[in-house]
Parts: structure tokens; sequence; C-alpha cells
């Protein structure tokens, strides 16, 4: 088993196309040397692998072998693709942020676990805004499930300060937050 890889972890299973679509996605910005063939493409779930193991969040896992890590910059065109492709919540993995996170202890003090809070509150509720797009909602001033409006449906700067709920996280979750998302404090 390669140690090297990009990993999508969906909510839902992908269709065969979809698993294809995914694998040629980081195909696309990766050079051949470093993407392995097809056949290594794998989306089964085994407890002897820990990179295809999903989360309650996120059970199905679609994992791309690499022969080589890649770094951040290209790993965010992957998933800056991705999202414009795939209509659901996902979250895209490799080995080289998750071998890194996992080897370094990161401490943080008061102010930083404030601004992680502050920033997995508009990371996520974007996401929501995303998928509830997704659904046919659209933003009206009062929120209509017939009609599939809501005021929350805006992106988080531009989201009426009545409707933001930050979450609450313990330094644990922020810390964990913080190493599975650290693209968003770049």
């Amino acid at each position: 088993m390669n140690k090297h890889y990009m990993r999508l972890l969906t909510d839902v299973e992908l269709s065969q196309k979809q698993k294809m679509v995914w694998y040629k996605a980081v195909e696309t910005f990766l050079s051949a040397e470093v993407v392995t063939t097809p056949t290594e493409f794998l989306d089964t779930l085994t407890t002897q692998h820990a990179e295809l193991e999903g989360d309650d969040e996120f059970p199905h896992v679609y994992v791309v072998y690499l022969s080589d890590d890649i770094d951040h910059a290209l790993a965010e065109q992957v998933v800056e693709l991705w999202s414009r492709i795939y209509p659901r919540d996902f979250e895209i993995e490799s080995s080289a942020e998750l071998d890194c996170c996992d080897d370094c202890a990161v401490e943080i003090d008061d102010a930083m676990h404030e601004e992680i809070q502050r920033r997995a509150s508009k990371f996520i509720h974007n996401r929501w805004v995303e998928t509830q797009v997704t659904e046919g909602w659209r933003f009206g001033l009062e929120r209509n499930k017939e009609n599939k409006t809501s005021p929350q449906m805006r992106d988080w700067d531009s989201l009426r300060e009545e409707y933001r709920r930050e979450i609450q996280m313990t330094r644990e979750e922020a810390t964990d937050f913080l190493k599975k998302h650290s693209h968003l404090f770049t």
C-alpha cells in the first residue's frame, strides 16, 4: 500500500462516474508521475489501512494513491476543482497534511482558540449554505420551508449578526479543527 495519497470523504456513496471524475480531478493537477494508475484507486473500507477509514459524518472514502507527496497549493487546487463539480458536503485530505499534523504537537493560546472557533463558524456556515443551495434554497427575508427561503442563506461575511451562530469548541476540538483545516489559516 502506498504511503502517499489524497482522499475524498463523502456522506453518500459516489457513482462509478463520480469516482472516475474524482480520480481525474486529482490527476488534472498532479503530474502523471505522481498519480498512480486507476487500478490502484481504492474506494473500499478496511480497518487494515487507516487512510481508508471514514467517520460518522463522512463514511465513504475514495483514495487516489500517489508516488510522492504534493504541496499544499496543489492540494488546494484539487479541493477548489472538486467543490465546483460536487454539489454535496465533503472533505479532502492529503497524506502530507495528515502526516505533518499527526506528528506535530500544537498548543493554542486563548486568542488562537477564539480565532479557530471564529473561522470554524464561518467555514461550517458557508459549507451549509452551499449544501442548501444545491437543495433549492435561496435567500429570503423570512424562513419559509415551502418556498425554500431563509435569511440565513448568505455567506458568513454578508450574514446579519443576529443569524451568526458561533461554534463553541474545547481546546482539543479546536486543535483538531486547526490540524484538519490548516488551509483556512494560511
